[in-house]
C-alpha cells in the first residue's frame, strides 16, 4: 500500500503478467533511496483508456509507461507532446504534472543500447518490421551514423508509409537520407536472386514479434541469418527473454559476433522515463542485477 509522499508510477497496457518493468523501477527506487510504487495497470479496451488516465491522475500518480496496444490510443488524451513523441509517432511515457504530457523513450533507449555495443556506423543495417518498434530502430541507427538501410516487411506499402511519415517530422539529415534512400524487401525475398544487399550487412535488428511466443521461424529467415552472419556482425532482437530469444539463438548459430536481446533497451528506456518523472537518472546496475537473478 502506498504511503503519504510515495511516488506512484505504473504501466498501462494489456497482458502485463510477465512484464519486468516493476522489477526495474523498484530497483531504481532502491538505488536512489526513493519511496515509491510501480503498478501494472491492465485496461481491457481502448474505450476505457480516457477514464483510466483521469482516475490515475486524480489518485496522485506522477506518471505512466504505456505499452501495447495503447501507445497511439493515449495521444488524444494528452495536453502536449514532447518532440520525442512527435518524432516517434507514439507515446510510451506520460507525465501528469503539471498537465498530461506524452514522451517517447524507446528511441533514445535503443540508441543507448546500440551505442553500448560499440558499433562503428559502417555497413548496412537491416531492420525487420514496419511498426512502431521498426520506426524507433530507423531513428536510432540514423542517430548513430549508419547511412545504409534496408527495411524488411510483409507489406511494402506499410513500410514506405512508415518512412514517409518519419520524413514529415525528421530534422536530422542522416534520418532524412535514410528514409529517402532505404531499400525495401519482403520477407519472401530475403534470400534468392533478388536479395542483393547481403554482402555489406553489419547490423540486423528484429523489430517484429517473431520469436516472442516461441513461434515458428520461417526457413527463409533462417537462411538469411546464415548468409549474413559472421565475424564483426551484430544482431539485436527487440524481443527479450529470460535466456535470450529464439532469434538470438539463431544468430549465435549463424556466427554473429555480437548479439543482444531487448533487455538492455528495456532498462535504458526505463532509466530515461524515470528521469522524466523524478528528475533523477539511475545508473541501472541494480536493475540489471535483479533481472539477472530472475533469469
Amino acid at each position: 500500500m502506498a504511503q503519504d509522499g510515495d511516488i506512484l508510477l505504473g504501466l498501462l497496457g494489456q497482458s502485463l503478467g510477465h512484464s519486468l518493468s516493476p522489477v526495474i523501477h523498484q530497483a531504481f527506487f532502491d538505488e536512489l533511496g526513493l519511496s515509491g510504487r510501480y503498478d501494472k495497470i491492465e485496461v481491457p479496451d481502448a474505450a476505457s483508456v480516457p477514464s483510466t488516465l483521469e482516475d490515475l491522475s486524480a489518485s496522485g500518480y506522477r506518471g505512466l509507461n504505456v505499452t501495447i496496444p495503447y501507445k497511439l490510443t493515449v495521444l488524444p488524451q494528452l495536453a502536449a507532446l514532447d518532440v520525442s513523441a512527435t518524432l516517434a509517432g507514439a507515446v510510451n511515457t506520460i507525465k501528469f504534472d503539471p498537465t498530461p504530457t506524452g514522451y517517447n523513450t524507446d528511441v533514445s533507449g535503443l540508441a543507448e543500447a546500440l551505442y553500448q555495443l560499440d558499433l562503428s556506423g559502417e555497413g548496412r543495417v537491416v531492420v525487420l518490421g514496419n511498426g512502431g518498434a521498426a520506426r524507433a530502430a530507423v531513428i536510432a541507427v540514423s542517430t548513430l551514423g549508419f547511412k545504409s538501410l534496408q527495411v524488411v516487411s510483409r507489406d511494402h506499402a506499410k513500410a514506405r508509409a512508415m518512412l514517409d511519415q518519419l520524413l514529415q517530422t525528421a530534422e536530422r539529415q542522416s534520418l532524412i537520407a535514410n528514409c529517402r534512400q532505404a531499400g525495401l524487401t519482403s520477407f519472401e525475398d530475403l534470400v534468392g536472386p533478388g536479395a542483393d544487399f547481403h554482402e555489406d550487412v553489419s547490423l540486423v535488428i528484429n523489430a517484429t514479434p517473431i520469436g516472442q511466443k516461441n513461434d515458428h521461424i520461417p526457413d527463409n529467415l533462417l537462411q538469411f541469418f546464415k548468409s549474413v552472419g559472421g565475424p564483426g556482425k551484430c544482431f539485436v532482437d527487440l524481443v527479450y527473454g529470460k535466456a535470450g530469444t529464439p532469434l538470438t539463438g539463431v544468430a549465435q548459430q549463424a556466427g554473429f559476433e555480437r548479439i543482444a536481446d531487448g533487455m538492455e533497451m528495456l532498462i535504458q528506456q526505463a532509466r530515461l522515463a524515470f528521469k522524466i518523472w523524478t528528475g533523477q537518472l539511475p545508473d541501472g546496475q541494480l536493475a540489471r542485477k535483479r533481472l539477472n537473478e530472475k533469469a
